[in-house]
């Protein structure tokens, strides 16, 4: 643990006297404020685990997960059903997302935050041990997911729920009853009216999308090939994609290599990836599958340089998983594997603890 905190802490430090001593110290500030400033959520949480011998912490925070998801998906279907956006008509992000596209956004600035927002928490769903919960927890989230008419958020949904069917830690009766009301839903969807229109996004107004995103995909590129290591400055970047091109980098990994050059961006990937891999005992899937949605994320969604909102769900997610990881709730498979260990070495203790 120690070890993530100090590749954090010296990623934050290189990545501020970079942009300093390259762009200014606006930039520096900039950095600090964008893309260093979302990770305290993951410092927060890993603190507060660490801090906690009663191993109440993980699954409070998960329960919490589990409420707001449930919330916002409910807001999500409300939003997609009556076409506006219910109780945020003073708002004007989701009023404007739900006139111009009819997608959902809850109570997000973008569609894309809260389809992030649902997939990562649909990932921390499969943590709960409660078989009916989680099944109707994923359910509800899926269909919240569709109503933001997010791809990649549509896709990620997929395959979270493929992997939780097909792993033999999951073969219970709930499992093709999850399946089975999946099946219902997405028959229903497929045949509505209302849900038309989201599913056009996998067809010509995709295409439009997916074609600008190219096109600034490729600029990006060009631009970290012009200044890999000190970049382009964080400011230029979007300044000159805002006034030139019909799409962002859509790509939050890609935007910081252009903005603060590689190293900068190798950090952050870095530290994230070894939250993933290097996080202590032997984490089952579909713990580590939290910290893999939040970092797919990363390579399809710009919002960590742009309102915060993305780069602190994606730390707080990693963050997550990883107090998941450090202390499980009690009765998780760790202490079947204890029991495992004692009944090795002494079979009646064992036997009688297993009756």
């Amino acid at each position: 643990m120690r070890l993530l905190l100090t590749g954090l802490v010296a990623w934050v430090a290189v990545g501020v006297t970079l942009c300093t001593v390259a762009h200014g110290v606006a930039d520096g500030a900039a950095f600090i404020r964008i893309w260093a400033l979302p990770a305290v959520a993951f410092v927060a949480i890993i603190t507060a685990v660490c801090a906690d011998p009663s191993r109440k912490v993980v699954p409070a925070v998960l329960a919490a997960v589990f409420a707001l998801a449930a919330i916002e998906s409910v807001l999500s279907l409300a939003q997609r059903t009556v076409g506006a956006a219910v109780v945020f008509e003073e708002y004007r992000s989701p009023l404007a997302w739900m006139a111009r596209t009819g997608r959902s956004a809850g109570t997000f600035d973008t569609p894309l935050d809260l389809g992030a927002f649902l997939s990562m928490s649909l990932a921390v769903v499969g943590l709960d041990p409660k078989p009916w919960r989680r099944c109707s927890c994923a359910v509800l989230l899926t269909l919240g997911i569709v109503c933001t008419g997010s791809r990649t958020a549509m896709l990620l949904a997929v395959v979270l729920l493929l992997a939780a069917l097909f792993n033999h830690r999951t073969s219970r009766l709930s499992e093709p009853v999850l399946a089975a009301a999946l099946l219902a839903g997405g028959l229903f969807l497929a045949t509505s009216a209302a849900a038309a229109s989201l599913f056009e996004r996998f067809g010509a107004r995709g295409s439009l999308s997916t074609s600008a995103r190219e096109l600034a995909l490729h600029t990006g590129l060009q631009f970290v090939q012009a200044r890999p290591l000190t970049g382009s400055g964080l400011g230029f970047s979007y300044r000159w994609v805002e006034a030139n091109l019909p799409s962002s980098f859509e790509n939050a990994y890609l935007s910081l290599a252009a903005g603060a050059g590689t190293l900068v961006f190798a950090g952050l990937l870095g530290v994230q990836v070894a939250a993933v891999l290097l996080v202590p005992s032997r984490p089952r899937f579909r713990t580590r599958s939290i910290g893999v949605v939040a970092i797919t994320w990363g390579f399809a969604y710009s919002s960590y340089g742009a309102t915060n909102t993305f780069g602190l769900l994606a730390w707080s997610f990693i963050a997550v998983m990883v107090a998941a990881l450090v202390q499980r709730p009690e009765g998780g498979s760790s202490s079947r594997g204890e029991l495992r260990g004692s009944r090795r070495r002494c079979p009646r203790e064992a036997g009688r603890a297993l009756r």
